[in-house]
């Protein structure tokens, strides 16, 4: 009797551990696949943005967030994130660490894909400047 391939997960999910934001996916973080697919969405464009970008799962305030990381500061306590991610049931909230002072999270706009990755690359080269700089 031949033996009947299982299909394997290509990636791991993205978890409580820092990794490479290329090495993973967003399965399992929503039961429902248009929030997976806005999760997969958002991994990309930050990809796009910085290419060596890391990612972690972690809880807050008693729900779950992915946050995307500047490799560079991964080692600070705070103000390391290029972006903060919150899947919901139905939608994904985000908040994108620039302009300073932080913006207030909000839910993700497919019209404003193009604004967020403008807002990541103010983010990246501010940091870019400060980091040069101290």
């Amino acid at each position: 009797m031949p033996e009947v391939e299982r299909e394997r997960p290509s990636m791991p999910g993205i978890d409580h551990q820092l990794r490479s934001a290329e090495s993973v996916t967003a399965q399992g973080l929503s039961s429902d696949a248009a929030v997976v697919s806005q999760l997969e969405q958002l991994r990309h464009l930050c990809l796009a943005v910085c290419p060596d970008c890391l990612v972690q799962r972690r809880t807050d305030k008693k729900r779950t967030a992915v946050i995307f990381v500047v490799p560079a500061l991964a080692n600070m306590k705070q103000d390391k994130n290029l972006m903060t991610v919150w899947p919901g049931a139905r939608s994904v909230r985000l908040r994108i660490m620039f302009p300073k002072p932080s913006p207030r999270e909000e839910a993700l706009d497919q019209a404003k894909l193009s604004h967020y990755c403008e807002r990541m690359l103010g983010l990246l080269i501010n940091l870019g400047n400060s980091t040069t700089s101290t």
